[in-house]
């Protein structure tokens, strides 16, 4: 008897399941897949056939949608030269002297968002370990830094800082996509089983890749140095910031206040 490779078992099951729930011609897509040994993403999935092509419906303007306005969403981040190059890459030539290493720079290595209307609360764990939180109330930032405890403001830095990046949720849910349209569609892929929308294209040079979900919310965005993996979880049902938090932004407010009543002379 011939004995199949655990893969290729795990992906019948999943051709199996998409019979069901897309029909024939969405399960042919996952043979193109059985070939490969690597997880998903938006450079090894394939395309849908293009008889699989209304597995789901067109995608509708706005592309990329918002949050509903109580949501939850984690943010796992994988870096491009993190990747260990294997076999030949990796080798020195003996004429090669070794390199001095790097200096570390802590990065993000994770972001759990919870929304609640216009309030968001952002906890971000790094590289190194450490842990900062962040609270948006009435469009203030309030955040403890990474490995710190006090609560301070947290207004725009005149240079962003991709250790601790200022995001403004005014305007979106996913402020660090920029520029995607509908010109830039590019159909259906397979994402871990099930079909998303998948568009492509190019900032400042860059090539970016993303899928989106039925809904239109994003499962993997990718650039030339960073990977964004996104889940969506249940929303708790109250977000209420902490004590400490609300005291800085009553603070805040007064001083404001007393700004208006007595402005500084022109």
């Amino acid at each position: 008897m011939i004995r199949m490779p655990a893969p290729f078992l795990l992906l019948v099951r999943i051709a199996a399941t998409l019979v069901l729930k897309y029909g024939v011609v969405a399960a042919m897509a996952v043979s193109a897949c059985m070939a490969q040994s690597a997880a998903p993403s938006p450079a090894s999935t394939s395309a849908l056939p293009a008889a699989a092509s209304n597995a789901l419906p067109p995608p509708k303007v706005p592309v990329l949608r918002r949050a509903p306005s109580a949501a939850c969403w984690t943010v796992t981040y994988s870096y491009q030269e993190d990747a260990k190059p294997t076999g030949a890459a990796s080798a020195s030539l003996p004429s090669e002297k070794p390199k001095a290493p790097a200096a570390p720079v802590d990065r993000l290595q994770s972001m759990t968002v919870t929304k609640s209307t216009r309030t968001y609360w952002e906890q971000a764990m790094y590289l190194s370990g450490k842990k900062s939180e962040k609270w948006i109330i009435d469009g203030v930032q309030l955040h403890i830094p990474p490995g710190g405890s006090e609560v301070a403001l947290y207004p725009r830095p005149e240079v962003d800082d991709p250790a601790n990046p200022w995001l403004d949720y005014n305007t979106a849910d996913f402020p660090e996509i920029k520029g995607l349209a509908m010109e830039h569609y590019q159909g259906l892929r397979l994402w871990q089983g099930q079909p998303a929308y998948y568009f492509e294209w190019t900032r400042s040079g860059e090539k970016l890749t993303i899928l989106l979900s039925e809904k239109q919310l994003p499962l993997i965005f990718t650039t030339p140095r960073v990977t964004e993996t996104f889940v969506f979880s249940s929303p708790p049902q109250r977000l209420t910031p902490p004590e400490k938090f609300l005291k800085v932004l009553q603070t805040h407010k007064r001083g404001l206040q007393v700004l208006k009543r007595n402005p500084s002379p022109p």
